[in-house]
């Protein structure tokens, strides 16, 4: 995940939801392991002003494999569930009242069927990556 989520220039975490859903993937909505240029100019998700992708400020240097979701929120509501492809989902708990949060995953799936899908979710709150499949 790290090329895709290292920052251009220091910024503050995410406030915005770019995802609608932790299965709304960006820039792929299918992540299947093929390459996607991530500045996508003429796709709404990407230049929305008020929750596209552009304001994360994410310049990966070459297309992107994975798919990512973003979603952010205040305590008490909690983060929503991982992608449903996680056979054992990290249990993302609520932070404190008024405590902003975020949530991030990654997922891809080999385009042979043969693979599980690659999957990854972290909080802002916590320092742990989740992954399932990470070698497949």
């Amino acid at each position: 995940m790290s090329p895709a989520f290292a920052p251009s220039e220091p910024r503050a975490e995410p406030t915005v939801s770019c995802s609608a859903s932790m299965t709304d993937y960006y820039p792929n909505t299918s992540p299947d392991d093929s390459r996607w240029v991530w500045t996508r100019s003429a796709d709404s998700r990407y230049n929305d002003p008020a929750k596209g992708w552009q304001l994360l400020g994410v310049n990966p240097d070459a297309p992107v494999r994975y798919g990512y979701v973003v979603m952010a929120g205040l305590g008490p509501a909690s983060p929503n569930t991982p992608d449903p492809a996680f056979t054992k989902p990290p249990a993302l708990t609520a932070p404190a009242t008024g405590v902003a949060w975020f949530v991030a995953g990654a997922r891809n799936e080999h385009i042979s069927s043969s693979f599980k899908p690659s999957l990854a979710v972290t909080v802002s709150y916590d320092s742990t990556i989740y992954w399932e499949n990470e070698a497949d």
